[in-house]
């Protein structure tokens, strides 16, 4: 993936890790796919190596076919093993998934490596795909010009006359459902589908003043707070809408430089942290929409776009040719990184 002028889309993940042994196979799953319940899943990589090495599944090496899994099973009842026999982009631990404007995407380290990469599509009048991993490891993405979510294993599913902007999968109650955000000329809004891509609700109007308003003008990034709110930084401000379709609250941003949202983000403390263009800064306000603080960035950098958080308190910013790691939490209190006063 080439490093430099480019535009970075950035979504965190990290895998289970912990230690097994073989069982009966577990029905319910498709044909060819040998699935095993176990209690505990590998801790520690040699763990992770020898549970590979007794199923018969490959261990490290370039080739993506057949690598060992250990996950929650499908009703989230107990965790099961296999060897997945397709192609996967493993997600490994300490290391992110990043997009560029081009349509790259690829698993970086910490040194900037690209391990794993992959091509989705090309992006015009700046509209760049956003990717999402979910558990079964596969890659979702929005292709705007043909009015496509695609999928890795080239599954596609249309959006008729709208146009899709921004995709989130979200697990809730065990599970999947897919948020896709959509433009058509003026209008906008964020549609809900079931994992079988079955249309469960439109998120799109809600009465104001006497009259049905949007809720969006154009939501660029979506991501679900642990409360059950969906999040969505708009064109010009953040809206949070709650699972009954009802509005709870905007927030416009703060100071004198005006607010240009674009990648946005939830922790384990319910709090929103959002990447503001504008104020060059990483915004961070509660469940209530209340700024508790803001982490300023460098004037250097290009256009901050990209933005995730780890458990360890870091957040990432992905920026024209750069990926930055900040830290903003320490032992569940903002640190001296993140400036707390009203910015003016």
């Amino acid at each position: 993936m080439q490093t430099a002028d480019v535009e970075f889309t950035v979504v965190c993940t990290n895998v289970m890790g912990t230690i097994v042994f073989l069982n009966d196979t577990v029905p319910g799953y498709r044909e060819g796919l040998n699935v095993y319940q176990t209690f505990t899943c590998p801790r520690t990589d040699s763990a992770w190596t020898s549970a590979s090495l007794r199923m018969n599944c490959n261990v490290g090496g370039d080739q993506p076919f057949n690598h060992y899994y250990c996950i929650p099973s499908a009703e989230r009842t107990n965790l099961v093993e296999f060897c997945y026999d397709r192609a996967s982009m493993k997600t490994e631990k300490g290391k992110i998934w990043a997009s560029n404007d081009r349509g790259d995407l690829g698993l970086i380290d910490s040194s900037g490596n690209t391990i794993r990469s992959t091509k989705t599509c090309s992006t015009y009048s700046g509209h760049f795909a956003i990717e999402t991993v979910n558990n079964e490891e596969h890659i979702y993405w929005v292709h705007n010009e043909n009015k496509l979510v695609k999928r890795d294993d080239k599954k596609e599913h249309g959006t008729a006359s709208w146009e899709p902007i921004s995709i989130l999968i979200s697990d809730e109650n065990t599970c999947n459902f897919f948020f896709v955000g959509k433009a058509m000329g003026d209008d906008a809004k964020v549609t809900k589908y079931d994992k079988d891509w079955n249309k469960v609700c439109d998120i799109h109007k809600h009465r104001e003043n006497r009259a049905n308003r949007n809720f969006f003008q154009y939501p660029a990034y979506l991501a679900k707070n642990i409360n059950g709110d969906l999040c969505v930084s708009d064109n010009n401000q953040c809206i949070i809408v709650v699972k009954d379709n009802k509005l709870r609250f905007k927030y416009p941003g703060i100071g004198k430089d005006g607010f240009t949202p674009y990648g946005i983000c939830t922790d384990s403390l319910k709090q929103i942290i959002i990447v503001d263009s504008s104020s060059r800064g990483i915004h961070i306000i509660n469940e209530e929409g209340k700024f508790l603080g803001m982490i300023k960035l460098a004037e250097n950098l290009r256009e901050p776009r990209g933005l995730c958080v780890d458990k360890k308190g870091n957040c990432f910013v992905g920026t024209y040719g750069s990926i930055l790691m900040y830290q903003y939490l320490s032992e569940g209190k903002l640190t001296t990184t993140v400036i707390t006063a009203s910015v003016k």
